[in-house]
């Protein structure tokens, strides 16, 4: 389950890529696309999400 940062994450992705593709003032996006976005934006929120429960001194650690 996401948590509430990676909810608002990806409600926010979800705006830019609508603002960058010209979506937010020219209609909403077709179903394909929808589909699209919204797979491409719930991987990145389950991969940050993943990265954020990474304890920080692992990362350092096998930074290295």
């Amino acid at each position: 389950m996401l948590d509430q940062r990676a909810v608002e994450a990806l409600s926010l992705a979800v705006l830019l890529w609508r603002i960058v593709h010209g979506e937010a003032t020219h209609g909403a996006l077709s179903l394909e696309e929808g589909i699209e976005c919204g797979t491409r934006v719930f991987t990145t929120a389950v991969a940050l999400q993943f990265f954020y429960s990474l304890d920080a001194t692992w990362i350092t650690a096998s930074s290295v």
